[in-house]
């Protein structure tokens, strides 16, 4: 009857502490190897009241204030899920159990008094990534908790803030993750923590970086002090800060660990880099030098491969980057040197070019340009025949070595404002007895700086002309430059008689006529004679009866004067 009601006090106790825990139970995985091989759940009797579903289709209901033990039939991994109070679990007293338990699946809502020795020995244990936190608000040890055990997982947010030892916590472990983000703030024992364990330098850094720096927002009260810190094997530059301000700031006494030597090459801040181009060249001071980070705080060192400046040519870079410790990275850039930019006319509008009648090539003066390049300049034009001599517009064309082309007009104006030039610079009188008839007067001439017909006028309205006058001569170009010169004109008394070479009566005549050589002007009558041009100048003088030698005279119509003003007309052959 007493072993009855023990059994229903303890029932009573159980639902008790469910009805205090109604939530997630604590979830593990196991591993058997053997048939009929058992496992057992090792505790520390520290007020367990728990019940267990062995995974393997049956549960029993025995409420367990101990360690717990199941015999399987086969071998297999097996499922384990407690519910109830259980404060504590504690695989440093069996290491048969140790080398069993693979995995916590689910820490459950478990209100844990003490991690002490938890998981020491476990050889092959995962703490999955879905597991949850653990409930560590109530628990001040974590001595040994996974000393000598091979573990994987993150308990990188586990909140340890409470804790106030962890001795060999993680000494002779394989783990190796990272707890830079835990609250170490009541921590007073950290003695061999890490010691002979297997965790990274880098996370060793975290740790250290972490644990040096007082996280206030998340509620980090304080960074400890005169700790003895049992540390990992190895650190790095990164975490050397860290490391020396617990030491020299917080009293720490830091043992087992060394830094590694500093074998990582900078990184450049940029993948890679962007092109640089230049008009024409690039100078160093157009250079931008780039940057790279290093793992070590220490200054980095950019150099480069180019040994001459400017740039003319495009070409790659080769960027240099050293750290302090001699660690080199390289990036490539590239330079590309272009000429996009046209020339510039060295003036901004040409003058007109004029031209009296014509302009030859020689007289077109070339315009210059200049290039923001120093190559050449090639000037062409696009007239394709000279001498220019209508009034039109040039285009000319400056083109660089690159090809880059830029225009330019200019007018040429054609112009004639040269008046005509008369032949003789002054006509010579002319005599006529008695008129003068339009056919009787010789028309002067004139040339003109263009050749283009020069047109020749007078002023007589009237013909003949029978009084002595003054005739003006007129000549007009194609452009309308005109030019004047004067001319007298003198008639003397008409002849009673007046002798000709067509009269019938020969009184004085001119023989022979046409004549290659001599002449003779036969006369009854001594007297004197002139030969003149038709322009009336005198070219011989002689007398009546008298051969005159006439072979100087060009062949043409010549005219004879009497003494007595009379002309005669013969012919010069």
């Amino acid at each position: 009857m007493k072993s009855i009601m023990l059994m229903l006090l303890a029932g009573l106790a159980v639902l008790y502490t469910q009805a205090q825990n109604p939530s997630r139970p604590f979830i593990t995985e196991w591993e058997t190897t053997g048939a009929n091989e058992s496992i057992t759940i090792p505790t520390a009797w520290e007020g367990h009241s728990y019940m267990v579903n062995w995974g393997d289709g049956t549960t029993d209901n025995t409420i367990y204030t101990g360690d717990a033990s199941h015999e399987y039939a086969d071998a297999g991994t097996y499922t384990v899920i407690i519910s109830g109070a259980f404060p504590r679990i504690r695989f440093a007293s069996n290491a048969v159990a140790a080398g069993q338990i693979r995995t916590v699946k689910q820490w459950g809502d478990m209100a844990w008094t003490s991690m002490g020795g938890a998981f020491q020995g476990c050889n092959d244990l995962t703490i999955a990534d879905d597991a949850g936190i653990p409930d560590l608000s109530g628990i001040a040890s974590m001595d040994n908790m996974f000393r000598g055990s091979s573990l994987t997982g993150d308990l990188s947010g586990w909140n340890v803030s409470g804790v106030t030892s962890m001795k060999r916590m993680f000494r002779e472990s394989s783990f190796n993750g990272d707890l830079g983000k835990w609250d170490v703030s009541s921590v007073n024992n950290m003695e061999e923590i890490f010691f002979n364990s297997s965790m990274s330098a880098e996370n060793y850094d975290a740790l250290l970086i972490g644990w040096s720096t007082l996280d206030e927002v998340s509620g980090e009260t304080q960074i400890p002090t005169d700790i003895a810190f049992g540390a990992p094997v190895n650190y790095t530059c990164l975490s050397a800060m860290a490391r020396d301000r617990l030491i020299n700031d917080y009293s720490w006494t830091i043992t087992g660990d060394n830094m590694l030597n500093d074998t990582t090459n900078p990184v450049p801040s940029v993948e890679s880099l962007g092109v640089v181009t230049g008009q024409c060249e690039v100078t160093e001071s157009d250079l931008t030098f780039p940057t790279a980070t290093d793992n070590c705080s220490g200054a980095v060192t950019v150099t480069h491969d180019v040994s001459n400046f400017p740039i003319t040519e495009s070409t790659t870079i080769t960027w240099t980057y050293r750290d302090g410790a001699g660690n080199e990275a390289t990036q490539t850039q590239e330079v590309t040197i272009a000429d996009t930019t046209n020339p510039v006319p060295a003036v901004e509008s040409l003058d007109v070019v004029t031209g009296q009648c014509e302009v030859t090539a020689g007289n077109l003066p070339f315009p210059t340009a200049t290039d923001n390049c120093s190559g050449a300049i090639t000037v062409t034009h696009d007239v394709s025949n000279f001498p220019i001599t209508e009034s039109t517009t040039i285009t000319w064309t400056y083109r660089d070595e690159s090809g880059n082309e830029a225009t330019q007009t200019q007018e040429v104006t054609i112009a004639d404002t040269t008046k005509p030039v008369p032949a003789l610079e002054n006509l010579n009188a002319f005599t006529a007895q008695c008129e003068v008839t339009a056919g009787d007067l010789p028309f002067p001439t004139a040339t003109d700086n263009c050749s283009g017909a020069v047109t020749v006028t007078h002023d007589v309205s009237n013909f003949p002309i029978t009084e002595s006058t003054t005739i003006t001569w007129t000549y007009r170009d194609e452009s309308g430059n005109e030019a004047t010169q004067t001319q007298e004109v003198t008639i003397t008394p008409c002849a009673e008689n007046p002798l000709g070479a067509a009269d019938p009566v020969v009184e004085a005549a001119v023989f022979p006529n046409p004549s290659d050589r001599y002449i003779e002007v036969t006369s009854p009558v001594e007297s004197p004679v002139s030969i003149l041009d038709l322009n009336g100048n005198l070219l011989q003088e002689s007398t009546t009866n008298t051969k005159m030698d006439i072979a100087a005279l060009r062949s043409g119509l010549y005219l004879v004067r009497l003494s007595d003003g009379r002309l005669l007309k013969f012919i010069k052959k």
